[in-house]
């Protein structure tokens, strides 16, 4: 054989082997879609007409949506990730104590976007993980009740969170996941039943959410 034949085919075999060996590598890309429910704290103060309204507080309903995550391996243990929802979570804010009598507050629809770094530990048929990171709460709508002229404030918080991937096969999983999200803002409104006074509350929603859901790597 020909000393130039020769060199082909080693060329050739060397290639082969390294394409053989990518596509062999699993890929660092991964979606999770899922159920996902939110619990909100009711922590708020609530002032009307620059003076805070004693024995006053309030509910914020919780809320449901579908989750979609898009993430990716930096290593076999550490994954960046980005989560939205969809569609936009809504909930409702009640008056509770003093404020009982006066019902709904209003309503406050908003869109989540969390970024978050997680690391896993591989513990065989299940990868626990444990990742902290940043979210963003775009306030998209609000709906008056009570107060009238709603507005809310969007914002930043802290996230935390924690879950577990339970692989099925190279490609697909399951997974349940809990993330909180440290987020304070501000409403403000008018109150037409204190002869239109203005009013702020500081809220402390600071939401709780789980998603059980399908993992897919591609």
């Amino acid at each position: 054989m020909k000393k130039s034949n020769i060199r082909r085919l080693a060329s050739l075999t060397v290639l082969c082997a390294i394409t053989g060996g990518a596509a062999a590598q699993e890929s660092p890309w991964f979606v999770r879609m899922g159920a996902t429910s939110v619990q909100h704290q009711s922590d708020a103060d609530i002032a009307v007409g620059g003076g805070a309204v004693p024995g006053s507080g309030l509910n914020l309903s919780d809320a449901s949506a579908l989750t979609a995550e898009f993430g990716y391996w930096l290593t076999p243990s550490v994954a960046l990730r980005g989560l939205v929802g969809f569609p936009l979570l809504k909930t409702r804010a009640e008056g509770r104590g003093t404020l009982a009598p006066v019902g709904e507050l209003g309503k406050i629809t908003y869109a989540p976007l969390v970024v978050t770094a997680t690391y896993s530990f591989d513990l065989g048929s299940v990868k626990p993980y444990v990742g902290a990171g940043i979210g963003y709460v775009g306030i998209t709508d609000t709906k008056d009740g009570a107060l009238k002229n709603l507005k809310v404030d969007s914002g930043f918080g802290s996230v935390l969170q924690v879950g577990v991937d339970i692989p099925i096969d190279k490609t697909w999983g399951v997974f349940l996941d809990y993330r909180k999200l440290y987020w304070k803002t501000k409403a403000t409104g008018t109150v037409p039943a204190f002869g239109g006074a203005p009013a702020q509350v500081d809220l402390n929603p600071s939401p709780s959410a789980v998603t059980i859901g399908v993992s897919m790597r591609f």
